[in-house]
């Protein structure tokens, strides 16, 4: 017989034990609503012992010996789902370990087929007039030589000058603005001998020999303001245009004879202040895909100047000085100037740094005086270069 203290420690039991356990079917069930054959089977259990249980409570309500009897098979039933909910428990188990493997494993995807995509070259080095906009100065040296087209045609040894400048890049338009100057001098030794057009201006007659000393001294200030453009990715220009001021002197120092009996020594001071326009082109070409920063380039500058001449000569024979000296005389001389040579650019930090290398040639047109004829002539320099430029 089955009292009501009994029903409520076999309740007790019951819930302990898991046999008709009504909370936790459906919690688990939740947890694991993708298993399609596990559940099932566990809520058919619970529903056998629901209904078993409803059975006990009423035999136990009859309180009969029959009914006792059935209460008794009844509990050995319940007994008997016990254990098969618990191999469904361990069915539901393994169940879980499946479900969360096939949620964490993920199919090998097809593998795709391999494209080779052309590699283009990376911009390791960027030329200058490619750099962002900033300060930018440089410095270099020149190495070359003055040139005379005057009676006597004067060649100087090479001599190393320099040049420097300084200027501002503006990046909205690639444009830049430059102050540049020059200097270079020399001063050399020659023994001449003479011709019938080898006078010093006022000797009486023909030098049989003499040696000089001649000396130039050449100073350039220029002010620049430049646009560059991309004709392609290999080939770029830069157009500039500004003003030039230029001063060119001759200092020339002769100690000869005439025919061995007039001993002559004579000097002549020349020089030559003027300014005007000038406009220019550069020309910078990248052969190589592979290294952009190195360019060959080419420049040509024509300058008109306008300024004053002025001419002193002092020549004493067997110690009797005579002066001499030509107005002054403002003149118009075209320059004509080009440049061929090499490049190469690279960043270093924050700056770009560039170096170039190349050979230039200059010509004025009529800006000294001839040592014969004291008349205008020309006088050029050439040779070569080397300057390095940072821009920040």
């Amino acid at each position: 017989m089955i009292n009501k203290f009994s029903r409520v420690q076999l309740s007790a039991k019951l819930l302990i034990s898991g046999t008709i356990m009504l909370l936790p079917f459906p919690l688990l069930a939740a947890s694991h609503s993708t298993c399609s054959t596990c559940i099932p089977t566990e809520r058919a259990y619970q529903v056998q012992a629901e209904q078993l249980w409803t059975a006990i409570a009423d035999y136990d309500r009859s309180n009969t010996p029959k009914h006792s009897a059935q209460a008794k098979q009844m509990r050995e039933q319940i007994t008997a789902l016990k254990y098969k909910r618990e191999r469904a428990l361990k069915n539901l188990r393994h169940c879980e370990m499946r479900c969360q493997a096939q949620k964490s494993y993920s199919p090998p995807r097809q593998a795709q087929p391999i494209t080779v995509q052309p590699v283009q070259p990376t911009m390791i080095y960027t030329p200058t007039y490619r750099s962002a906009g900033g300060l930018h100065g440089f410095a270099g040296a020149v190495y070359q030589q003055f040139t005379d087209n005057s009676s006597i045609t004067t060649h100087t040894n090479y001599h190393t000058g320099y040049q420097v400048g300084l200027g501002y890049k503006i990046k909205q338009n690639d444009a830049d603005i430059n102050l540049i100057y020059t200097n270079l001098r020399a001063n050399d030794s020659r023994n001449i001998n003479s011709s019938a057009l080898s006078l010093f201006p006022g000797a009486p007659g023909l030098i049989d020999f003499g040696q000089s000393t001649i000396g130039y001294t050449y100073d350039s200030l220029a002010l620049t303001l430049g646009q560059k453009t991309n004709l392609t990715d290999k080939f770029k220009l830069n157009f500039y245009g500004g003003v030039n001021f230029t001063e060119f002197r001759k200092n020339i120092t002769l100690n000869g004879n005439i025919s061995s009996i007039i001993f002559l020594n004579g000097q002549m001071k020349t020089s030559y202040r003027g300014v005007g326009p000038t406009l220019g082109l550069d020309g910078y070409y990248s052969p190589f895909d592979t290294m952009p920063g190195f360019s060959l380039y080419g420049s040509f500058e024509p300058t008109m100047l306008y300024g004053t001449m002025t001419n002193n000569v002092s020549v004493s024979f067997n110690g009797v000085t005579v002066a001499a000296s030509a107005p002054n005389e403002n003149l118009v001389v075209p320059v004509l100037s080009s440049k061929l040579g090499l490049m190469f650019s690279t960043p270093y930090k924050n700056a770009n740094i560039n170096l170039k290398l190349g050979y230039q040639i200059t010509q004025f047109f009529g800006i000294t005086r001839d040592t014969v004829y004291n008349s205008p002539t020309n006088a050029g320099l050439q040779g070569a270069y080397l300057i390095v430029g940072a821009t920040c």
